[in-house]
């Protein structure tokens, strides 16, 4: 049975993309979550699969979510860490007039 909107998914490539956009090294990135760089590097090639409880603390430590390390959402979570409530509220207002136009 064919599904031509199946997309294969590289956790690995996800993964190296955010550390290395958050411009962590895979050894801060490994002191951050309690493992060895060598994990991280085996994450990252797709060699290693991390648990669950590790998907976690990576997704924390890039500020991202697990579903999207996972490739079960396609976008990026917005943290609005340090913003107050009204600066929060004109974010959500910019996006929605984003999407209107």
């Amino acid at each position: 049975m064919s599904n031509d909107n199946f997309e294969v998914y590289d956790f690995g490539y996800r993964l190296g993309d955010l550390r290395r956009a958050r411009k962590i090294t895979q050894k801060q990135l490994g002191e951050i979550v309690g493992t060895h760089e060598n994990n991280i590097s085996a994450y990252e090639s797709n060699t290693r699969n991390p648990s669950g409880k590790m998907i976690a603390k990576l997704a924390t430590a890039l500020r991202t979510s697990a579903d999207y390390l996972l490739g079960i959402k396609d976008e990026e979570p917005i943290y609005f860490e340090g913003l107050s409530k009204e600066k929060r509220k004109l974010v959500y207002e910019y996006v929605e007039l984003l999407k209107k136009s």
